[in-house]
């Protein structure tokens, strides 16, 4: 019999066993809050039937809705879309939930600190390597009509336990042309290099696709910037590409991150 399922005594019905943890995630997305999948018998893989759905609130008609809508929804690929989204760094590290909202990158984004540390998701780097602003590349369109907007952030400002001024802004830059760097493009808030004195502070680079040469007004000041309303502000759309890397205290080793 293979893996994730079983068979029952008395009826010899075998029975599924899904990631329901992922199956529930699921039904929140589709905005199904009160709803969710208990464990049952099904006859054809990767589809949803009436049995399939327990309502949690019986004075709430999500279920109903849930059932009448999407009884033919393919489960096994959404959960599959779902995996993969899971095992995203990006997702991992929280940068999306806590920063951006979920987005599919198009666009290469290469930062490099001091011609030698390449900026990898979760990587580790220690505030005597990023004192100076590191060496951005931008891929995309072979377009210089293209533009790029570079914000970098930190959510765990100043520590990840008490994170009030979170995000803090370390970089903005605009208007960098499509195949070029960022110090092509022009520099709203200078690049202050980070100093974590507490846990392990998330330095996350976002870019986004302008829809044409912008006029951006720097911020009054550098801390509780929220990227979400800036983008939202001029228009920017969702990212095109991210990545972040931990750091903390030169001394430091473990640390608290959240």
């Amino acid at each position: 019999m293979p893996d994730g399922s079983v068979k029952t005594q008395k009826s010899g019905i075998r029975m599924c066993k899904p990631d329901y943890r992922l199956l529930n995630q699921l039904l929140i997305i589709l905005n199904y809050d009160n709803v969710e999948v208990v464990p049952i018998s099904r006859k054809k893989k990767g589809r949803i039937y009436r049995s399939h759905i327990r309502e949690l609130s019986h004075t709430d008609t999500s279920a109903r809705r849930f059932i009448n809508r999407h009884k033919h929804i393919n489960l096994e690929g959404e959960l599959r879309g779902r995996k993969r989204s899971m095992e995203d760094p990006l997702v991992i590290g929280r940068i999306i939930g806590e920063i951006l909202d979920p987005f599919r990158s198009s666009v290469s984004l290469r930062v490099v600190y001091k011609n030698q540390y390449d900026v990898m998701n979760s990587c580790e780097l220690k505030p005597s390597q990023i004192v100076n602003k590191p060496r951005v590349l931008i891929g995309g369109d072979d377009d210089l009509r293209v533009f790029y907007t570079l914000i970098v952030v930190n959510p765990d400002a100043p520590s990840p336990s008490h994170p009030c001024l979170k995000e803090y802004l370390h970089w903005l830059v605009t208007n960098i042309p499509a195949t070029t760097a960022a110090s092509f493009g022009h520099e709203i808030v200078e690049y202050e290099s980070p100093r974590p004195t507490s846990g392990i502070h998330r330095i996350a680079f976002v870019l986004f696709r302008q829809l044409g040469r912008q006029i951006v007004h720097a911020p009054r000041w550098r801390h509780n910037f929220n990227t979400r309303d800036f983008a939202q502000v001029y228009n920017l759309g969702l990212p095109v590409a991210a990545v972040y890397f931990n750091c903390q205290r030169e001394t430091g080793w473990g640390g608290r991150r959240a």
